[in-house]
């Protein structure tokens, strides 16, 4: 029977260094926010228990988002939030990788649906290669998340919980 390749306690220090030295780097409020959102998911203790192409180590490592790595490396890019195992994965995108004043007027493009605007606006060409490159050649399902709608998600949270707690019901 085939078991897995032992490692040594070296190889073990050195991924747990890894590890740590990447959780180390500043991360962006967005990217944190995002982290515990996968954790707090109702199926974070199911993509937890996925395997972890690193061991049981690594896997333990991930516990606290979710089972997701932070900064995960595939090929020449990096998933902001990948689940190594299931091949999915978060990426945000900050302004400069939107084309600036890209989307279409209503009354210049009456076809495209008059009075919309949910559609997103069309990705640079370094955004949009990195997505393609991680879904065609990786594998990938992603999720495109926009930065600064997810930060003043966060903000609109935080504004509303202050006002919950700071106006107490006169009924009570």
């Amino acid at each position: 029977s085939m078991s897995a390749p032992q490692r040594s306690v070296l190889d073990e220090l050195s991924l747990m260094w890894e590890t740590q030295h990447r959780r180390m780097r500043t991360v962006p409020k967005s990217v944190q926010v995002v982290g515990e959102v996968l954790a707090s998911l109702s199926i974070a203790r199911v993509l937890r228990a996925a395997p972890h192409p690193d061991g049981s180590l690594a896997a333990e490592a991930t516990r606290t988002s979710g089972g997701f790595e932070l900064s995960w490396p595939s090929g020449p890019y990096q998933v902001d939030w990948g689940h190594p195992h299931l091949r999915i994965g978060v990426l945000l995108l900050n302004a400069q990788d939107f084309v600036a004043h890209a989307r279409p007027q209503s009354s210049e493009n009456p076809s495209s649906g008059a009075g919309r605007d949910d559609t997103p606006p069309p990705l640079r060409a370094s955004a949009r290669l990195r997505a393609r490159h991680l879904t065609k050649a990786g594998g990938w399902r992603l999720l495109l998340l926009d930065a600064n709608v997810v930060l003043e998600m966060q903000e609109q949270s935080r504004q509303s919980n202050f006002q919950e707690h700071s106006h107490p019901d006169p009924l009570e």
